[in-house]
């Protein structure tokens, strides 16, 4: 009897038996997939917050809003047996995903409809928790504010706003990029009900964007506020530009003057001496990289849009069948400008930057949830099954990709990512010894987002990449001379033959000292050395 109240009441409430659906959904799919960080990104910032990288708990995530950072931060000093960063980012997806669904359910159309795109969003989802990541949870959250905005009670309002202030601080840009792909369903609202012009769903988007300024331009005002942090703020902005910009190959046979091609390469391969390739050098690079033809940028854009032609031709192919269903030539145009802004956008970031894939899913969830919000009734029948088709296929061809990622992830982890740790735990047991991982050699992103902070080497372990020159390392790793009869270096075999030659060039030309690498401790596919001066 009782049982069957409460399952009466949750049948009554949508979004409450969504939540508690989704808590399960995302419990199993942690569970079964296995969940991990796509890139150390999320790994080394919660680090950062949980005060196994820094010592103390630290709010400067680099990446993430110091504002954000502050609370993550204060709650890891509270306890660190919850691992709050990815505990929060659970959350935050289980949340946003049931707003998201629960408006699907709830639009007046038939259900056929409703599950083809629960299926898409769904098999989105289970994307975004294979490989974690905060520039696709921002997203998604941003999703789940537009949806409550979208709504009709101000209490609704309030809260939209609210989770697209959160998905702002954790990433600023995804939150501003699922704002601009979902203008076109704030659109058709407003002239739905007759009130573009002071329309409450606008109002509130322009109240949100407001508040999501001021609080980036708090983060920018905190981090200006030191020196320290203001010089490394900078700098990895511009290095990250170059690091990630297609267009960065163009100028390797024209550097400015005073950049070596040998310190240009280390750079590209995330390895730069800070104290050689200064902000003035980054400077002039990022400079020489802008100044690049708009045709030689237009060539990108194939090569960027070529690994999503499978997704995009059938998401193309579904907007068609939506598009010529559409009853009025309003619609027609709102759906046509959201088309045209999708691939703009991508078209536009492939100029300058890579297109990730987390990119492309932060873009693809607006605009597919844009195309269900102006879905009419697809009156013949076969144009009806093509739809369902492509929604099988999306399904199909996203599963196998995810089945793939899986069992890359897993060879990762028990072949190399084991073979990593047996290798660092040898070394690091002696508390004297501290490593410098080069990039994309130490996998730390293969530890599981649940005991990252248990398990890490405390204070042991520095990183280049875009940890170059942060003020986290200042005194302990400021320039290769750091690496000379001091810290060991962890990386891979192939690495050594081809990466280690690189830097004991760079030292011998800028700082002209004789080094060669001594081996201390090696694996089959790994290896921790030492740069050690030559006597004569």
């Amino acid at each position: 009897m009782i049982y069957s109240k409460v399952w009466k009441e949750l049948a009554n409430n949508t979004f409450l038996f969504l939540l508690i659906g989704n808590i399960a959904f995302f419990s199993l799919a942690v569970y079964f997939l296995p969940i991990r960080f796509e890139e150390n990104d999320d790994v080394i910032m919660l680090l950062f917050a949980s005060g196994k990288y820094t010592g103390t708990p630290e709010a400067h995530l680099v990446f993430i809003n110091y504002i954000y950072g502050l609370f993550i931060s204060f709650l890891y000093s509270v306890t660190t047996k919850i691992e709050w960063y990815t505990l929060l980012f659970a959350v935050i997806h289980v949340l946003s995903l049931s707003l998201v669904i629960s408006s699907i359910i709830c639009k007046n159309i038939k259900p056929a409809y409703k599950v083809l795109f629960i299926v898409l969003f769904y098999t989105i989802e289970l994307r975004l928790i294979l490989q974690f990541q905060f520039t696709t949870t921002a997203a998604l959250a941003a999703l789940g504010g537009i949806t409550l905005i979208l709504k009709e009670k101000k209490q609704q309002y309030i809260l939209g706003i609210i989770l697209l202030i959160i998905s702002s601080l954790i990433r600023f840009e995804a939150a501003l990029l699922v704002i601009l792909m979902a203008s076109p369903a704030f659109i058709s609202y407003s002239y739905k009900n007759r009130q573009f012009y002071l329309s409450q769903k606008l109002i509130s988007i322009m109240i949100a964007v407001t508040l999501i300024m001021f609080c980036k331009y708090i983060d920018h005002h905190i981090y200006q506020n030191n020196s320290s942090w203001a010089y490394y703020s900078k700098y990895n902005k511009m290095r990250g530009q170059i690091n990630d910009n297609p267009n960065a190959n163009y100028i390797k046979n024209s550097l400015p003057s005073g950049i070596s091609s040998l310190d240009y390469q280390l750079l590209l391969n995330f390895m730069p001496d800070p104290k050689i390739i200064n902000i003035e050098h980054v400077s002039l690079l990022q400079d020489k990289i802008g100044h690049i033809d708009l045709k030689q940028k237009i060539k990108n854009i194939y090569p960027a849009l070529r690994s999503y032609t499978t997704f995009l031709l059938l998401i193309i192919a579904l907007w068609t069948i939506i598009y010529l269903c559409s009853n009025t030539r309003l619609k027609k145009n709102i759906l046509l400008f959201s088309l045209l802004l999708f691939l703009s956008l991508l078209c536009f970031i492939a100029l300058d930057g890579t297109l990730k894939y987390r990119v492309f899913l932060a873009s693809l969830m607006p605009f597919l949830f844009v195309l269900f919000f102006n879905l009419e009734p697809i009156k013949r029948p076969l144009i009806r099954t093509f739809a369902y088709g492509i929604g099988i296929l999306f399904f199909i061809i996203f599963s196998y990709r995810i089945c793939k990622i899986q069992k890359q992830k897993n060879y990762s982890f028990y072949s190399s990512f084991i073979e990593q740790k047996n290798v660092l735990d040898k070394y690091l047991n002696n508390k004297n010894n501290y490593i410098v991982a080069l990039p994309n050699n130490f996998n730390i992103e293969n530890y599981s987002p649940f005991s990252v902070s248990s398990s890490f080497f405390c204070k042991q372990i520095f990183f280049s990449g875009w940890l170059t020159g942060i003020p986290y390392n200042e005194g302990l790793y400021d320039s290769y001379l750091d690496v000379i009869n001091k810290n060991a270096i962890f990386c891979s075999k192939q690495n050594l033959i081809t990466f280690i030659p690189l830097i004991t060039r760079a030292i011998k030309n800028n700082y002209k000292i004789n080094v060669y690498p001594k081996i201390e401790i090696q694996s089959d596919h790994y290896v921790i050395l030492r740069f050690c001066k030559e006597s004569y």
